[in-house]
């Protein structure tokens, strides 16, 4: 019988370029000798080589945590089919490199295999010349398969993340189902079923079906495989219904993962099928959503809070243990003050303006607090102002100088020591002795006994041999004050000029005392305050205390006129206008610095500048700067009276 074999009887001539048929050994081989599997196993070969070449160029310029393959499952899949898509899809090119080492792989396993196997072809091969039937064909492709078998081994896996099985599940849903899915139950602004019904020319009534069984779907994976909605049960139950996002992400990872290779984000789909509901927004997530939390800032706060707008946020009764307690005060005390709710010793207080803080505060507290510690407890900056808007607060009153309590506390109100020496005039029938004045002041209130005195001798009082009464009222006509005798007092063309040395308290906006002859200048009575011209608006002087005062001049340090530090003169003019100038810069020489200290004109002729120190301050019979440095000694101007001396 004649022998033949399975590719015909007679050799065919060696093509013209014979390399596509040429092994790695080196032989060449017709179609006629090679074995069925050849040219597959070639073409593997091939598609490897070129993939881990690709891969490895793709990690040199970082694109390596990209993916090779994007493959979308048939309508009609079976679930091997689409489980190798979804594996083949999350695939990145590093993942490539990896199995080519060996190291996680089989790509490697796969090269190494189809090399053996050209290889084992290659003999197969030669022998298929002396075989006479089928047998060594048959026997070299089994050796083959055997060979690949043996280098494919089994490689454990760690479960699929949520990431994973959802990526899964989706590449199982056909095109329709996949857009309801990731444009519907995916998406922080849904589409609605109308859209997705004209995208697919089908009815909304038909997508609100696929979108019932997806979503049975999709919750079992989401709550049968991982749970879900019982950890995020349990996360509110340890955490408290607000906590920040990143506390939930640490809590529940899968709230951060997304779906490749889109990129699509799992944390609308959980908020939308998992239960407890919940949102997110600014860094913050709450149950049953953040509008609910917002109304309990913005609502049912403040129908809790007492008449002072304080909620005791100390925890009640709970079946949770003191840990969970403390997780879920925190959280909630960070939600309100995020929500610029102040937080005091675990009370929340509604109020925003200092008034209120300030009467919840003492409210907490339940007892009289300083200026001070109230100013330090609500944050209010400056303690002065302060006082002066508690001052008016009608829930508050002073009971002692500079102590504020409740008024419903029914304490005694203390109303300043003028008054208070008054109130003891009246009660007296008209007068009290001194001592005993002194005695019961500074032992009730906190005011020294000099205090006492000091006042009780100064209008409207009148302090005589121990005894102290109301002053007759012609008593309170402007006083007789000589401006002339006044240190850093002088006369300029047209006015008075009081030197000062600006400080911090008046670029805070403090008042200030003046001599009792601003009051003689003004022509100023016992209680009177009077308002004048300047050039940044009305500037007030009173004599109401012990003492005349001067209204704030902040408003010339803002305006750049004059600096903490600096000598100024405050220049109160015959027409009732006032004005602040800066002194002008002293230079060393004794007459061009005695000239500016007191206000005169700048000249270098030492006799017209005694003429000016003389009209100044009135000294016209001290003709010699000798006898003018003793005259302004006398009235305390002792740095003026040191550069004349100088002169003499």
């Amino acid at each position: 019988m004649e022998s033949t074999t399975n590719h015909g009887t007679q050799p065919n001539p060696m093509p013209t370029d014979a390399s596509d048929d040429i092994t790695q050994t080196g032989n060449a081989h017709s179609p006629r000798h090679a074995s069925p599997q050849h040219g597959e196993r070639k073409q593997a070969r091939t598609f490897c080589d070129d993939l881990l070449a690709v891969s490895q160029w793709m990690a040199e310029h970082n694109s390596g945590d990209t993916h090779p393959f994007q493959l979308h499952a048939p309508e009609h899949r079976p679930p091997s089919i689409v489980q190798a898509m979804s594996q083949l899809n999350t695939l990145t090119f590093h993942d490539v490199l990896n199995c080519a080492d060996g190291t996680t792989g089989t790509a490697g396993g796969t090269a190494a295999a189809t090399d053996d196997a050209a290889a084992t072809d290659d003999a197969t091969a030669d022998n298929e010349t002396s075989a006479n039937d089928g047998t060594a064909a048959e026997n070299a492709t089994a050796t083959v398969a055997a060979n690949t078998a043996n280098e494919f081994t089994p490689i454990e896996s760690a479960p699929p993340s949520l990431a994973e099985s959802l990526t899964m599940l989706l590449f199982s849903f056909d095109e329709r189902e996949y857009a309801i899915a990731t444009q519907r139950l995916m998406a922080e602004q849904p589409s609605t079923l109308d859209e997705i019904g004209k995208e697919f020319n089908i009815t909304r009534e038909r997508v609100r079906q696929i979108e019932k069984a997806l979503r049975n779907e999709i919750i079992t994976l989401l709550d049968g495989e991982f749970h879900l909605s019982e950890r995020l049960a349990a996360m509110f139950e340890a955490e408290g219904p607000i906590l920040r996002y990143a506390t939930a992400a640490r809590i529940i990872p899968e709230l951060e993962s997304t779906v490749e290779p889109e990129g699509l984000a799992i944390l609308p789909l959980i908020g939308n099928l998992c239960s407890p509901t919940f949102s997110v927004s600014d860094g913050w997530l709450a149950t049953p959503s953040i509008d609910d939390a917002v109304k309990l800032v913005k609502t049912d706060l403040p129908q809790a809070a007492d008449e002072y707008g304080v909620v005791d946020l100390a925890p009640s009764a709970s079946h949770a243990n003191a840990e969970q307690r403390e997780r879920e005060t925190r959280n909630f005390t960070d939600w309100l003050a995020y929500s610029d709710v102040m937080l005091y010793k675990n009370h929340a207080i509604l109020g925003r303006t200092q008034g209120d803080r300030a009467a919840a505060v003492l409210s907490v507290e339940q007892h009289p607090l300083t200026t001070e510690e109230i100013a330090e407890r609500i944050n209010a900056g400056n303690a002065r102002s302060l006082a002066n808007r508690l001052a008016i607060d009608e829930r508050i009153m002073r009971v002692d100088i500079g102590t504020w309590a409740l008024r419903e506390w029914d304490l005694e109100e203390y109303s300043g020591i003028r008054q208070e020496i008054r109130e003891r005039i009246e009660r007296n029938g008209g007068s009290v002795r001194l001592d005993a004045l002194v005695e019961e002041l500074s032992s009730q209130f906190s005011i020294s006994p000099n205090s006492v005195v000091t006042y009780a001798s100064t209008l409207p009082f009148l302090s005589s041999h121990g005894v102290v009464t109301l002053a007759d009222e012609e008593r309170y006509d402007v006083p007789d004050a000589n401006p002339y005798d006044v240190a850093r007092m002088f006369r300029i063309p047209g006015g008075w000029a009081l030197r000062i040395t600006v400080n911090a308290e008046h670029a805070r906006g403090s008042g200030s005392i003046l001599p009792l002859a601003i009051a003689n200048i003004l022509h100023m009575r016992f209680g009177d305050t009077v308002e004048l011209d300047s050039p940044l608006g009305v500037q007030s002087v009173y004599w109401t205390g012990t003492s005349v005062g001067l209204g704030t001049i902040r408003r010339f340090v803002l305006d750049g006129m004059i600096q903490d530090g600096e000598e100024a003169l405050l220049e109160f003019m015959d027409d009732g206008s006032f004005t602040v100038e800066l002194v002008r810069p002293l230079n060393g020489n004794a007459l061009h610095d005695a000239l500016a200290l007191a206000a005169c004109p700048q000249t270098a002729d030492a006799r017209r500048a005694l003429g000016y120190l003389q009209d100044a301050i009135d000294a016209h019979d001290c003709i010699t700067f000798a006898e003018l440095a003793a005259r302004l000694a006398d009235r305390g101007d002792a740095d003026i009276a040191a550069l004349l001396r100088r002169l003499a």
